[in-house]
């Protein structure tokens, strides 16, 4: 628990030179606003996550792009000591490892090409987003797939 303050004081801390351009709430206020009650629980959200771990996710698309951008750049260049791609690459499956469980029976779907909220896009955006996940399917599939499901990213259409 003692990591996650420290990680949030030094959130908190790279974005005091954006609260006046764009008009950010307090701490406090900011953290309670993106951990939601009706999603996090008192034993986290539906999908197990902790309150923390909600505010994390909710401020890929609580922030500016802009300021989004340099704070987690940040945040991960002090946190995270390996190359992004690096990481990826440990922590993803590549396309042949996806085609290995449809090969050998498992149903693979998406979760959207870019991971934006879909609830945030204008429909053509959105469109484009559920296109680019189809294609991206097909691509492991080896052919459309017929019948495919997506989890939109946290829930989250209209």
């Amino acid at each position: 628990m003692r990591f996650h303050k420290k990680i949030f004081q030094d959130f908190f801390d790279l974005l005091k030179p954006y609260r006046s351009d764009y008009d950010l709430p307090q701490n406090e206020i900011f953290y309670r606003t993106h951990t939601n009650r009706r999603e996090v629980g008192p034993r986290g959200s539906p999908d197990g996550d902790s309150s923390d771990t909600v505010f994390i996710k909710k401020l890929q698309h609580a922030l500016p792009e802009e300021v989004h951008a340099a704070v987690f750049t940040a945040l991960f260049e002090r946190y995270v000591k390996d190359d992004e791609t690096v990481l990826a690459e440990e922590l993803y499956m590549d396309i042949s490892q996806l085609r290995s469980l449809v090969r050998n029976g498992m149903e693979i779907g998406g979760h959207g090409y870019s991971h934006i909220w879909l609830d945030r896009l204008a429909r053509n955006d959105q469109e484009d987003e559920i296109r680019r996940t189809a294609s991206f399917l097909a691509t492991v599939y080896e052919h459309e797939p017929l019948d495919w499901v997506m989890d939109y990213p946290f829930g989250r259409h209209n």
